[in-house]
């Protein structure tokens, strides 16, 4: 999750979009010295490629 603002998460990168997704995959944040945040995949096309994440919660504390 990248950039980070007061310690809450504002955006997500996508740097592999996988492939053959139906429906949206789990979202999981791991690391950063933070806690709390999640967020909702967004997918598009055929087969279906993670094209963003709309985050629904920026949680706290990150720093990274």
């Amino acid at each position: 999750m990248a950039p980070i603002s007061g310690g809450k998460g504002t955006a997500v990168t996508i740097t592999n979009p996988g492939s053959g997704y139906t429906s949206a995959p789990t979202v999981n944040f791991i690391g950063g010295g933070g806690s709390g945040a999640a967020g909702t995949a967004l997918i598009s096309g055929s087969p279906g490629g993670v094209t963003g994440v709309t985050i629904t919660n920026s949680g706290s504390g990150y720093s990274t």
